[in-house]
């Protein structure tokens, strides 16, 4: 076993594999998983994700929220929130192709509202309108995208699909004033 400098993630997995202990330099995106233990420096930001059971020392420690819960998912990726009670309303994000329609063919055009008619409200692909915190995230969910939405939904309609990394939430509707295009940042066009 040897203190290895490593400059990537494929050069840490390396060292990893071949029992060494990896040493991270430079400013990279490095990730740890299951009982690794992390050792940072005093300034380094340390995300720890829910699962990782190893020791982590030194850095600044940013521990990842369940995010499985609608208002932890809303607060961790600052999802802009309108209304009150139960017209509280959470404004999260679709990509969608030409002619403002998605891989279903729902129309997303802008001012649109838009119903599920297979709702189920459970924690699972399909059975809703999928959504996404950003535009980009929306992207990786819409290959083809040619236009991006920020589209109102009801809190209360909400639910995280937690498989695949509890990146994306659906809802049962897209709700009054509807869908507002803006640009890949988010930015109203």
């Amino acid at each position: 076993m040897a203190f290895v400098d490593v400059h990537t993630q494929a050069e840490l997995d390396a060292a990893v594999d071949h029992d060494d202990v990896p040493v991270c330099r430079g400013d990279g995106h490095f990730t740890a998983t299951d009982s690794s233990t992390v050792r940072a420096g005093s300034h380094v930001a340390v995300h720890k994700h829910p699962g990782h059971v190893g020791e982590i020392t030194g850095g600044v420690v940013i521990e990842r929220p369940d995010l499985s819960d609608v208002e932890a998912w809303i607060a961790y990726h600052g999802i802009e929130v309108t209304g009150r009670g139960k017209n509280r309303k959470a404004w999260v994000y679709k990509a969608v192709e030409s002619g403002y329609l998605s891989q279903h063919k729902h129309s997303y055009k802008p001012g649109a509202t838009v119903d599920a008619d297979d709702w189920d409200g459970k924690d699972r692909c399909g059975g809703g309108l999928h959504f996404s915190a950003h535009p980009v995230a929306a992207q990786g969910y819409c290959m083809n995208a040619e236009h991006y939405l920020r589209c109102p939904v009801y809190i209360s309609e909400l639910v995280v699909i937690t498989e695949g990394g509890q990146d994306k939430v659906k809802a049962r509707r897209v709700v009054k004033p509807g869908c507002v295009e803006v640009d890949i940042d988010g930015v109203e066009l």
